[in-house]
């Protein structure tokens, strides 16, 4: 039908509790990056507040990558909330998004600890998950997405593939190519 009427609870739902982790980790990412211990840290070196970040960051982009595909484009917010006031803001484009988390991750990525040398393994977000990730966003990024037709409301909309996609495919080989090459997952 993909007509989603705001009454229908377990959309609301979601859509409330994707967004509540969201301000979450926001919420840690600002936190840690206040941190001392976060000043003081190798920002290319494994350490515990750099896995720590990798992680926060890391959720981030998987909640959002879900989002945007359950609804398109969406409210983008990288910094905590602290009123509903802030949450009345339009929608982003989702290539806007999704080339900010790809560079997102590529910058913590190298500080984030294999899922061998986590305590919980593969039940954390390690580098190669997040490897993986920026492969999975821009292989989002380069692919075709449903557009709504704003010129007419009968039509559901047209499909659109952004533009620069090679790039982003570029981006998956190198990212989905660690995963295998490192042989560490």
């Amino acid at each position: 039908c993909y007509d989603p009427k705001p009454y229908w609870s377990t959309l609301n739902g979601t859509w409330n509790s994707m967004y509540s982790i969201i301000n979450l980790t926001n919420d840690i990412i600002q936190g840690i990056e206040g941190s001392e211990m976060y000043q003081k840290a190798d920002k290319a070196k494994t350490s515990n507040i750099m896995q720590l970040y990798g992680e926060a960051k890391t959720l981030r982009a998987m909640l959002y990558l879900d989002m945007i595909r359950i609804w398109g484009d969406v409210v983008f917010r990288t910094k905590p909330s602290s009123s509903e006031e802030d949450l009345l803001v339009g929608v982003t484009d989702r290539n806007e998004i999704l080339e900010f988390l790809i560079e997102d991750l590529k910058a913590v990525e190298p500080a984030m600890a294999y899922a061998a040398d986590l305590d919980y393994g593969v039940e954390r977000a390690s580098r190669e998950f997040c490897q993986g990730l920026i492969g999975l966003l821009a292989m989002n990024r380069g692919g075709w997405t449903l557009r709504p037709d704003t010129s007419d409301p009968a039509k559901i909309g047209y499909m659109e593939r952004g533009e620069n996609y090679p790039f982003y495919y570029d981006i998956a080989i190198e990212y989905l190519g660690k995963v295998i090459q490192e042989g560490k997952h």
